[in-house]
């Protein structure tokens, strides 16, 4: 598409200024720095900057010595080098004293290696064009670039424009791979800063650097130069291309010294010295610039139109424009024109088009040379001044008594001294350059809006193909399948699309010509529906959609047979084209994840999709626990094993500290060795720990034996939880001053790490897990012998971490879930007299078992395609049961009908006669003869028990024998002793007791004694009762089962129903299905298995989700009872577990109640919302009528024992969950005194029980201190195991709060604030009084002043007020101040009308009070203005209307309906959410108007969400058809006149385009149509915004082009008639009425929630019409009014070339250009002679109010 722009006038006054700006001529050249005469210091390496307040900066090297070379000499040769400069102030002229900018060192010594401050040279500089801010990159070190040790890379920096400056080292930024990069350093001169790509404060350098690898020692090497980019102003630095990449190496060339500059289309173009004469060029193109990807091409070598010396030089970009006026840009080149280094001057090459700078070869010819020295010289450098002219700076005059030395020139040459007068800078043009001026944006030329072949309005039931395409030549389409807006980043349209379900594509056309003309969008919605047994089956994914904390490895299958997969990772529709599933996908970011199966016909499956989360565990909630270490006396935690005593070993012990909340355990050891997973290995320990007593507090403590003897203590936090941070006091009074404490995690492979470690004489440690771990421990180390590390407390915070998943069954049939909730076992006495657990009965694995309705487990298993099935053999009900303190959120069952071969488990069964074989000996009650390492155990599991082998003597005599060792008395004195192993089996034989079916011992002692388990160890007893049993081992057998046809039902959560979609018929056509549930909050899944044929079975799997049960409570109110009500509370804070230390909790009671006062606990709540699972509409209200929890008091109405609260109870509990009881101790109903002293057999987990005395009530005078403890309850929500398998426990949690507490005497009164809102109004007539809707006469109200009112509490004496007051105090206050403010101008009759809000969140509580059984509050709303809000203190949870309650956040959420009256006032001081409750607002006729009123304008205080075309979503995001949001955008004669109705004689129109956005925001107001009678909105967690301004009915405004509505939400009557009511128009009976044809009246009257429309479009039409319709399609608006002249408007010349116009300006002035329609198409300001040049398409424009035409 041709858009070459013709000049039609030049004026020849533009073309003398043009030539006025720049000088025929150079300046005077001017050294900055000369070299000593006698060589005691040089100067080399220039490079000069330019600072955005056109101040310059030259900067060059300082070499002391006049055999002084590069740094190290090149190679490790050393002496001093600085970088130093000069500033000028008067653009080049004049320049200041020489300053430091990098200072190397002094008196430096061949020894002497220094830093990387030792030298520095070679300075690259740039100026960031924003802040200022300087960069100069240098070499560095001692080191040279062919030196044994890495040259140094050093980064100063000035923030002052140079004054003052700091130095770092950033080698290790550029050294990433010593085989590419082993050595580099910058190229000198100009680093250059782009001006297309800003990455967040800095816009993106670019610059060369020269390197050699590590097996290169020379030039030769092919690494060469390099270019890196840096997106944070040089602190870090990338190298692009990759640092693989040699763009200077190719074609036999190779790069030395080499410059960047980014080109007009911003690709890089490399420009490097090259080892002969000439340059060398390449080119980086982009494919996706901000994110620096693309490529280099191959270089290409010019030494034909260039002859230049091997030098460092410079290039640079220079925006131009040509005699002609024609914009372009020249490349200035510095060389030393010879083949030796001297004659410096400058090439330059004209680039007009693309074409000229588009490939590197296009560099090798087109250059013209201007010469500047004619004597030695060597290294340039340029930037453009303020002025636009070439600021050149060189070296010149070589020294003779060294190598390289030079003085260091400047001269200022303008663009036209360069080009002979043919070129001059020009600003205007730069676009990748320097000088960017503020440009609009050129309007697109106009493109045709692709096309679709197949028709988007049937519905087809095949795959189909759709073809694109566009009338417009020479253009790119590009779309999308997935309903997103196509960019030129979409998929390119090559070939027909195939369209197999249904989908939205949208396609645009782009220009080949210039990418920046786009078509609109074309749309097309195929609804394509092929029956589902025609499709393949949709992929299921292995980990189930949520949010984790680590990276999740996600497995896809399909179980249509030769079925493909393919899947995105961005949350794109799949197609064929898109990533085929070939292995397990790695998660390790947030991502959404869809996918489709593809089978061998093309046909595609459903497309599923699975969004994960991963955020960082400090992200998530963090909850507190304290270890309490209250346990009485001193208890030794841990037993040492005897040492030397083969004959009676001790057992193993460990001790375990339980915490009162049962979720973190301690364990001590001297083994570094402890697991995460419950299988903990403990070693011998002589170190004890004990629970001391030392006054009234119990401590942790540990006295070591010998010195630097320590022992480990670990913390495990159960699963679905991480430890985030740990606190531990010490007694630092009677702990050893030197010990220590020490902490270790794990790292991901499993080894310990040390970490962090605390004296213990610091007396407190705090330590933060910036990642969380599972588990981790402390090692106690004792300083000296018979020192003590005592521990006051500890304290965990852990965070819950994610969902635990698990498949059922396992290779075992179950599922091992290790749940970090330890099963003590029995503690009881061992041999040493200490009281510990035995770490044999220690588990944390909790099996998830499939059962049925009876309780029997179900474990039989078989393996299919490698996937393991549980095998159920019959029809009937079955049932999967969370683990103990966790729920089941979620599952995904797979069903299969298939044969099943199974091998059943090895089982023992108990025999009555014994022959020579293999045999286990048992008790009967889970105890096993075992024999480890020849020492005789005791075990508890069938499947590790000892098989014995017997052999027969004769007379039912056997030897019981495993391996090597027999099982023997042990005789002493003739007498037994008891039994032993030995390798003799001497003492070792048995006899068989047929009658007793055990063994007896044969010995020639008295009584043997038969072989018993007996006082907790095996041993011979005369007494039967403990004889021992031998059992045979039935070996496992195969089974097979044939396939039948059967149905699955997955019940619904609360068990009443099958789940939505939970029912599967399985059949040979139909053999695997998948069902997946969730939104469960269970303790179990019900499964219902029918029609399955005798002898056959089903097949299925399940992957389960739990997540731990958590009665956590964040807040808490505590209350006093008075009558039948409550007053007065006071709302704690749960901190560690306590809500309060110190100071008591003061609980405020009314003066008038009588001592002592009765406490309640209410309102417990969790400031993170989510971790509660609740049931109904009011998932935030945890403790209200109308709001349902599983979260429960202890002491409540609604709990019920140690069963808590069963919410599958019908009708569910509404009461408002009080606890009227409290504890007088902490949550274990036993502690290990109670054992230790007989009173219990072992310790339990367990609540008060209401009544049993460990509950009752609180009752305390005034100003009477009580502590007392507060329990919390959580189970799942849904409990549906039946009782077979439950045995009426339910699964249950607790937690406990220690409160103190003290009743005080009230002496509170309320203070009440009013704030004037709106002092005048237009409204109608009150919905609250019962009245019909009236016009209420069309009055503006100025009398009665609309205000909120604000109340906040104060005490008669001064003291600081707790802010609880009842709602009679409040509103009696309230009402006294109406009354004492008359000056407002209230309503008399009726002042409550007059109050839009009531605020009384910063209160603590406020009490609800009844009259006559009404509450107060419900009589004072009924008196208010309609829409008036109450603003209630955190915790308030009564559902009543307009109610918004604080939240702990300090955000508020309404906990009641929103209802807002239309044509009433409105206002809100905050903005709010409606969380589960509705915002409501029904739209009504306006003045009595006939109810056929279907257009209206409206502006509302909440967001509704929309389509992408304006239509309204609903909750489930469907779309709502009958209502769509609309701006006003323009005005216009209609093109063909309507001959219908009313509008028969309407021939102008305004122009209403759909809201595009996605949403119609809050406050702002919008044109709307409703295929019904006005329209009303139900809307779920709306967003209401606070509303603007305080006394302004005016404040909502939206602007669309130069039309601007106005809304209001109090009523206002804008000015009329001729004078006033130009450009107004209001809306009324389907027609637009202009305001200023109002004849009548001088008003017109606009009500709330309505707007009314002002334009600055000047036109006569527009200003004065009397009316006009509504047009929704451009095309149906023609422009009028306008003169069709092409003139000069001021000093503004228009010419108009094909799809532009050209702006030329014959004087300074300003310029806009505005489509018909009031679109802005550009505006900016000119200076004299200058032109713009704004591309368009074809149509009517209006420029600086004239009418102009472009073809």
């Amino acid at each position: 598409m041709n858009k070459t722009t013709h000049w039609l006038v030049l004026t020849l006054l533009s073309a003398l200024l043009a030539v006025s700006q720049q000088a025929w001529g150079q300046t005077t050249k001017q050294t900055l720095f000369a070299t000593s005469s006698d060589g005691t210091y040089i100067y080399r390496i220039p490079s000069i900057v330019r600072l955005p307040n056109g101040n310059l900066w030259a900067m060059c090297d300082l070499r002391w010595g006049k055999n002084a070379a590069d740094i190290g000499g090149g190679y490790d040769t050393p002496h001093r080098i600085d970088v130093v400069g000069k500033l000028s102030t008067d653009n080049g002229k004049t320049w200041g004293n020489q300053q430091d900018i990098a200072k190397g060192k002094d008196n430096v010594t061949d020894n002497d290696d220094g830093g990387y401050d030792y030298a520095h040279g070679d300075p690259a500089s740039v100026v960031d064009r924003e802040s200022g801010k300087i960069l100069v990159m240098s070499a560095s070190g001692r080191h040279g670039f062919f030196g044994s040790s890495k040259l140094q890379v050093a980064r100063s920096l000035s923030t002052d424009g140079g004054q003052n400056w700091t130095i770092s080292n950033i080698s290790d930024k550029l050294y990433q791979n010593d085989s590419y990069v082993a050595h580099c350093f910058f190229s000198s001169g100009r680093i250059i800063q782009s001006t297309l790509v800003k990455k967040g404060q800095y816009y993106r350098l670019y610059a060369a650097v020269n390197t050699r690898s590590a097996a290169n020692n020379s030039l030769n090497g092919k690494n060469g130069c390099k270019v890196v980019y840096s997106d944070d102003f040089g602190e870090t630095w990338t190298y692009l291309g990759g640092i693989e990449s040699t763009p200077s190496y190719g074609n036999g060339t190779f790069g030395d010294e080499s410059k960047v500059e980014e080109l007009p289309n911003g690709n890089i173009l490399l420009s490097c010295r090259a080892l002969g004469t000439g340059r060398i060029f390449n080119i980086f193109t982009f494919t996706d610039r901000d994110n620096a990807k693309g490529s280099w091409s191959s270089p290409v070598y010019n030494n034909s139109s260039i002859t230049a010396a091997s030098c460092d030089e410079e290039i640079l970009l220079v925006p131009a424009k040509d005699k002609s006026g024609n914009q372009v840009y020249v490349l200035l080149q510095s060389a030393a024109m010879s083949t030796s280094r001297e004659n410096v001057g400058i090439y330059y090459k004209v680039l007009s088009s693309t074409s000229d700078y588009d490939q590197p070869s296009d560099f090798n010819s087109g250059w013209t040379k201007y010469a500047i020295s004619t004597t030695t010289s060597c290294y340039a450098t340029m930037v453009l001044n303020k002025d636009g002219d070439v600021a050149f700076l060189y070296e010149e005059n070589k020294k003779t008594f060294s190598g390289e030395a030079y003085d260091i020139q400047y001269m200022t040459i303008p663009l036209s001294t360069i080009t002979g007068g043919a070129y001059t800078y020009s600003p205007n043009t730069a676009q990748g350059g320097y000088h960017v001026t503020s440009e609009p944006t050129p309007y697109p030329v106009e493109m045709a809006t692709p096309t679709f072949s197949l028709d988007a309005g049937k519905t087809y039931t095949s795959a189909q193909q759709v073809e694109i395409t566009s009338t417009d030549e020479n253009v790119t389409i590009y779309y999308t399948t997935d309903g997103t807006e196509p960019t030129t980043g979409s998929t390119k349209y090559t070939t027909a699309i195939t369209v197999d379900h249904t989908m939205t594509l949208k396609a645009i056309a782009v220009s080949n010509d210039d990418n920046s003309c786009v078509s609109q969008v074309a749309t097309a919605t195929y609804k394509v529906q092929i029956p589902d047994v025609l499709l393949p089956e949709a992929p299921t994914f292995s980990v189930a959609s949520g949010t984790y904390t680590s990276a999740l490895t996600v497995e896809l299958k399909t179980a249509t047979d030769g079925a493909t997969i393919y899947y995105t990772t961005d949350g794109t529709e799949p197609t064929t084209s898109s990533q085929k599933y070939e292995g397990a996908i790695t998660v390790d970011k947030s991502m959404v994840v869809k996918a489709i199966a593809v089978d061998g016909e093309g046909k595609k499956s459903a497309i599923v999709t699975a969004e994960y989360s991963i955020v960082s565990p400090s992200d998530v909630t963090k909850i507190g626990t304290t270890i309490s270490l209250d346990y009485g006396s001193s208890h030794r935690l841990f037993s040492s094993k005897a040492s030397g005593d083969a004959t009676n070993p001790d057992k193993q012990y460990f001790g375990f500290l339980r915490h009162d909340i049962a979720h973190v355990q301690i364990i001590t050891s001297n083994d570094a060795t402890l697991s995460t997973g419950g299988d903990e290995v403990f070693n011998e320990n002589d170190n004890d720990m004990l629970f001391e007593k030392v006054g009234d507090d119990t401590y942790l403590s540990f006295t070591s034996s010998s010195k630097s003897q320590y022992v480990y203590a670990q913390v495990v936090a159960p699963k679905g939880y991480r430890i985030m941070r740990y606190q531990m006091a010490f007694d630092a009074d009677n702990s050893t001053s030197g010990s220590s404490v020490t902490q270790y995690t794990y790292d991901t492979d499993g080894n310990v790490v040390e970490g962090a470690s605390a004296n213990v004489s610091d007396g407190s440690w705090d330590q933060t897990l910036a990642n969380g771990t599972n588990v981790l421990f402390f090692r106690f180390d004792a300083s000296a012998v018979s020192s003590k590390v005592m521990v006051k407390s500890i304290h965990i915070t852990y965070a819950i971490d994610q969902p635990i998943t698990g498949q059922v069954p396992n290779e075992n049939g179950d599922l091992d879930l290790h749940t970090g909730l330890l099963d003590l076992g029995t503690f009881s006495k061992n041999s040493k007299d200490f009281w510990s657990f035995s770490s044999s009965a220690v588990t944390d694995q909790q099996d998830v078992t499939l059962m049925n309705d009876k309780g029997e487990k179900q474990t039989a298993t078989c393996k299919v395609d490698n996937d393991q099935y549980l095998v159920v053999a019959a029809n009937g009900d079955y049932y999967l049961e969370a683990p103990e303190k966790f729920r089941i959120v979620g599952a995904t069952l797979q069903f299969l009908r298939h044969s099943s071969e199974y091998t059943t488990k090895t089982t023992y069964e108990d025999v009555t006669t014994v022959d020579n074989g293999d045999y286990i000996i048992t008790d009967g009650n889970g105890h096993y003869l075992n024999l480890d390492n020849g020492s005789l155990t005791n075990g508890t599991s069938e499947q590790t028990a000892t098989v014995w082998t017997l052999s027969g003597q004769g007379s039912d005599k056997y030897q019981i024998k495993s391996g090597s060792y027999y099982l023997v008395l042990s005789i002493s004195n003739n007498s037994i002793t008891g039994i032993t192993a030995n390798t003799s089996a001497t003492y070792g034989n048995w006899i068989w007791d047929s009658s007793n079916h055990c063994f007896k011992a044969s010995s020639s002692t008295s009584s043997p004694g038969y072989l018993s388990y007996v006082n907790n160890g095996w041993n011979v007893s005369n007494n039967t009762s403990y004889k021992s049993k031998l059992q045979k081992e039935e070996p496992s057998t195969t089974a097979t089962r044939p396939a039948s046809d059967f149905t699955a039902t997955v019940y619904n959560r609360d068990n009443s129903a099958a789940a939505t979609g939970g029912t599967a018929q399985l059949t040979t056509a139909n053999d695997k299905a998948t069902l997946t549930v969730g939104d469960y909050n269970n303790d179990a899944i019900h499964i219902n298995i029918s029609g399955l044929a005798d002898g056959s079975a089903a097949l299925y799997r399940v992957n389960l989700k739990f997540l731990p049960l958590n009665p956590e409570v964040q807040t808490l109110q505590v209350a006093a009872k008075y009558g039948d009500g409550v007053v007065g509370s006071n709302r704690v804070t749960s901190t560690n577990y306590t809500f309060h230390d110190g100071e008591a909790v003061r609980v405020l009671v009314r003066k008038d109640a009588t001592s002592p006062y009765t406490l309640v606990f209410r309102n417990a709540e969790n400031e993170e919302k989510s971790l509660w699972y609740t049931h109904g509409v009011n998932n935030n209200n945890l403790s209200s009528t109308g709001g349902y929890s599983n979260f429960t008091l202890v002491g409540s109405s609604a709990y019920d024992g140690d069963k808590g609260i069963d919410m599958k109870a019908t009708p569910w509990p509404t009461a408002r969950i009080d606890a009227d009881q409290a504890g007088t101790n902490k949550l274990l109903a036993t502690n290990i005194q109670d054992v230790v002293d007989g009173k219990a057999s072992e310790l339990q987990d367990m609540a008060y029980k209401k009544g049993d005395g460990g509950l009752k009530a609180v009752s305390l005078a005034n100003g009477k201190e009580q502590t007392i403890y507060v329990y919390s309850a959580d189970m799942p929500t849904w409990n549906i195991l039946p009782s077979a398998i439950s045995a009426g426990k339910k699964h249950i949690d607790y937690r406990f709060y220690t409160i103190k507490v003290m009743p005080v005497v009230e002496n509170e009164k309320p203070e009440v604030t009013f704030h004037e809102i709106y002092k005048q109004t237009l409204k109608a007539a009150p919905h609250k009084t019962g009245n019909k809707l009236t016009t209420d006469g069309g009055k503006l109200d100025n009398t009665h002043t609309y205000v909120g009112v604000t109340v906040t509490s104060t005490t008669d004496d001064g003291t600081t007020p707790y802010g609880v007051l009842t709602n009679t105090e409040v509103i009696s206050a309230i009402k006294s101040e109406l009354a004492n403010k008359n000056y407002y101008g209230f309503d008399e009759s009726d002042p409550l009308r007059s109050i839009l809000y009531v605020d009384m969140s910063a209160l603590n509580t406020v009490t609800g009070e009844t009259t006559e059984g009404v509450n107060n509050w419900d009589a004072f709303n009924a008196g208010t203005a309609d829409n008036c809000l109450y603003f209630m203190p955190v915790g308030f949870t009564r559902n009543v209307e307009n109610t918004i309650s604080k939240r702990q956040d300090g955000k508020y959420e309404a906990v009641g309906n929103i209802r807002v009256y239309d044509q009433q006032p409105f206002f809100t001081p905050y903005a709010f959410t409606t969380g589960t409750r509705q915002a409501i607002y029904n739209r009504e006729a306006t003045d009595g108007l006939s109810a056929t009123v279907q257009n209206m304008t409206a502006v509302l205080p909440f967001s509704v969400q929309l389509t992408s075309d304006g239509h309204v979503k609903t909750a489930t995001d469907a779309t709502d058809n009958s209502v769509q949001f609309h701006d006003i955008t323009g005005y216009g004669k209609v093109t063909s006149v309507s001959s219908e109705g009313d509008h028969q004689d309407l021939t102008y129109a305004m122009l209403a385009e759909a809201v595009k956005d996605g949403v119609a925001k809050a406050n702002q107001p919008y044109y709307v149509t409703s295929t019904t009678p006005g329209f009303t909105f139900n809307i779920l967690g709306a967003q209401f915004e606070k509303t603007p301004g305080t006394s302004s009915a005016e404040k909502l405004e939206r602007t669309q082009g130069n039309w601007t509505a106005i809304g209001t939400y109090a009523g206002v009557q804008p000015t009329a008639g001729e004078a006033n009511g130009k450009g107004k128009w209001y809306f009324s009976k389907d027609f637009f009425w202009n305001a200023a044809q109002l004849r009548q009246n001088d008003h017109f009257n606009i009500r709330p929630f309505r707007a009314y429309y002002h334009t600055t479009d000047n036109t006569p039409a527009a200003q004065s019409e009397e009316k006009a319709k509504v047009v929704f399609d451009p095309a149906d608006v023609t422009p009028t009014g306008i003169s069709d002249i092409h003139a000069t408007e001021g000093y503004l010349v228009v010419t108009v070339g094909h799809g532009c116009m050209t702006l030329t300006a014959t004087a300074a002035t300003h310029y806009a250009a505005y489509t018909v329609g009031g679109q802005l198409v550009a505006r900016g300001t000119l200076a004299l002679g200058d032109s713009h040049t704004v591309s368009v398409p074809a149509g009517v424009y209006v420029v600086n109010n004239q009418k102009v035409v472009v073809k």
